[in-house]
């Protein structure tokens, strides 16, 4: 009977040991949940920030994009001064020269009112 015990206890002390393994693992498979959850929480924080700092930049590329058609726009618009202003120029230049008010329509892109007046004013003699 004295072995029966042995073995009894042996057992016994086998199952608790079971038990208390058991119990640790899932100690640490909690603990390695509570890690993945925690983890998880940072990369949705992560992506938060990433997709309202896209949102930023979109709206900083929006404006930006707005400047320079500005831009665009006021350089055509003193592009545009200065080659009017060149053509007179030109035109007063041809007008003194006696040129006729075809020739200088033609090369300088004037109307004929535009040229005429040109001539009135500017023509030698």
């Amino acid at each position: 009977m004295t072995l029966a015990l042995i073995v009894a206890l042996f057992a016994a002390c086998l199952g608790i040991y079971a038990v208390f393994r058991a119990e640790d693992a899932g100690r640490r498979q909690a603990k390695l949940l509570e890690q993945l959850r925690q983890s998880q929480q940072r990369l949705a924080e992560n992506q938060q920030t990433a997709a309202a700092g896209a949102v930023a930049q979109g709206d900083q590329l929006v404006r930006l994009e707005q400047d320079l058609r500005r831009l665009k726009d006021q350089l055509t618009t003193v592009a545009s001064r200065e080659t009017g202003e060149e053509a007179f120029n030109q035109a007063i230049r041809m007008a003194r020269r006696g040129s006729s008010r075809e020739d200088i329509m033609a090369s300088c892109g004037l109307s004929l009112v535009e040229a005429d007046l040109v001539l009135l004013l500017h023509r030698e003699g």
